[in-house]
């Protein structure tokens, strides 16, 4: 799914699964590694972006 980490930069190799994004390269960022470790279905959802998890969403 997510691009050799190897090949970063706006050259790397396009994945298959992400081939159809091809022609809008020039418009968009692939992460990786955003996993916030949280394990706890919806309650984990506003980890997702900030970081930070909620007082509900603690282990």
């Amino acid at each position: 799914f997510f691009p050799d980490p190897g090949e970063a930069g706006v050259n790397y190799g396009m994945p298959e699964t992400l081939r159809p994004l091809e022609k809008h390269r020039e418009d968009i960022t692939i992460f990786s590694n955003l996993d916030h470790g949280f394990t706890g279905g919806h309650a984990g959802v506003p980890v997702l972006l900030s970081g930070v998890r909620p007082p509900l969403a603690q282990n």
